[in-house]
């Protein structure tokens, strides 16, 4: 199976490590962890491709057509190089596991950016969908009354409406998160980030310096 590992280099591995060619996601920069925009790099190893920005799909099976199955690809300041090299795409793949070191982190961040979305939203849309069913149904009563109609159904709708509105407004209350909770998942997402930002920041200078090392050599292969 054709797997292309977003090895974002941070959360972006909880979404999801096997994505569609066609969907290269850029959760570095979804995560706040994008902020090297000038540079990227991607690994091809058979089946599998890392890599740490975007790459489309086009110009990656223009490359595979050109070089093979097995390369290192590198974007710095709008300038593509082509590295074919066993040695340097072997201690570019170890340099791209190192976040393998930071499971913990990954998993900190995640749990803690999940807890703070649910406090957020969770009960909130369908509230808000119940609030607006209810000023519908309370227009309707308004009409059915001014034309001297029955409102008995409406009135049975409207009373399970405002039942479904204080469920949902009791499960908020019960779902929030105190200030407290609060400020301290974000305290642990924020530490977490710190260290995969220096991770990713690591791990960009050695793809920089596989590339210097690459170019001193004649090993690297520039690439419009």
């Amino acid at each position: 199976m054709h797997r292309i590992r977003a090895v974002m280099l941070a959360a972006g591995l909880v979404l999801t490590l096997a994505a569609p060619a066609a969907r290269a996601d850029n959760f570095s920069s979804g995560y706040g962890f994008g902020n090297d925009d000038d540079f990227a790099w991607t690994i091809v190893s058979g089946d599998n491709t890392s890599m740490s920005g975007q790459l489309d799909q086009e110009k990656l099976d223009d490359l595979k057509d050109r070089f093979g199955s097995r390369f290192l690809y590198i974007e710095d300041k709008d300038q593509g190089w082509v590295i074919t090299n066993r040695g340097l795409i072997d201690r570019a793949q170890r340099a791209s596991q190192r976040i393998g070191k930071y499971g913990r982190e990954i998993g900190e961040m995640a749990r803690a950016s999940a807890k703070l979305a649910l406090d957020a939203r969770r009960p909130n849309r369908e509230i808000g969908r119940l609030r607006e069913e209810r000023r519908e149904l309370r227009r309707e009563i308004d009409r059915a009354e001014r034309n001297g109609d029955s409102t008995d159904e409406l009135e049975k709708e409207l009373f399970k409406v405002n039942v479904a509105i204080q469920a949902n407004e009791g499960m908020a209350q019960s779902w929030k998160l105190s200030s407290e909770e609060r400020d301290d998942l974000t305290r642990r997402r924020e530490a977490a980030s710190a260290k995969l930002r220096e991770a990713v920041r690591e791990i960009h200078q050695e793809m920089r310096d596989i590339l210097q090392d690459a170019r001193e050599r004649h090993l690297a292969e520039r690439v419009d």
